[in-house]
């Protein structure tokens, strides 16, 4: 699978977004974004994603534009902007609750998908018991138990101690395995290490490519 920016631009009141992106990304790796905060790196997230449309230049998989032609954009795990989960439900209702959204129940692979991600023992609590670090990992949880293809984690390492960046370090590298695309974001560089090539964004632009690293 190929996915390609091609000078994508988001102008919103007079005020650029995102200037002329381009990117080249293939399944089977995972590319890291680098950058401060307000940098661009959500923004541009949202336009790989379809969630924005541009001003100008557009979004293409597989030959195929995300904008103009019919493609199913469930292909994509997503982790951009905060779920909202409900307070009083347990993390297993939660992620119940969105699955069936597209799917049959299937209680055995929302518990594993919990297990998977470190939640074993407090899938049954209510959410608004959850740490930070809790919450963050049902978010990731949530983004990737429908099996996309291609996944998009915006600030992944948010909140997650270190035994949890090793945790999910392992989960992506299962994925790349299995042939996913994979998006990754930090403003910091040390949660990239796992990147098999890390891009640098500032005010809206892609100033640095940083190689690639495996």
């Amino acid at each position: 699978m190929e996915l390609e920016v091609t000078h994508y631009t988001k102008i919103i009141k007079g005020y650029t977004i995102l200037e002329d992106i381009n990117l080249s990304l293939t399944s089977g790796h995972i590319y890291g974004f680098s950058g401060r905060n307000g940098a661009g790196k959500s923004m541009l997230f949202k336009a790989i994603t379809g969630i924005i449309l541009p001003t100008k230049g557009d979004v293409i998989l597989d030959h195929k534009s995300i904008i103009y032609d019919d493609i199913d954009l469930r292909i994509f795990g997503t982790l951009i902007e905060h779920p909202e989960f409900y307070d009083n439900l347990s993390g297993f209702d939660n992620l119940m609750l969105l699955y069936r959204i597209n799917h049959q129940p299937d209680t055995i692979l929302i518990k594993q998908q919990l297990k998977k991600f470190g939640l074993e023992g407090h899938e049954y609590k209510k959410y608004k018991t959850y740490s930070l670090g809790m919450r963050q990992r049902l978010r990731l949880a949530q983004a990737m138990m429908e099996n996309q293809k291609i996944i998009v984690l915006d600030e992944a390492f948010n909140g997650i101690d270190k035994e949890g960046v090793q945790d999910l370090y392992e989960i992506l590298k299962e994925e790349r395995e299995k042939g996913k695309l994979i998006l990754i974001s930090s403003h910091n560089e040390k949660d990239l290490e796992i990147c098999d090539q890390i891009f640098y964004m500032s005010q809206g632009k892609l100033i640095e490519n940083q190689g690639m690293f495996i």
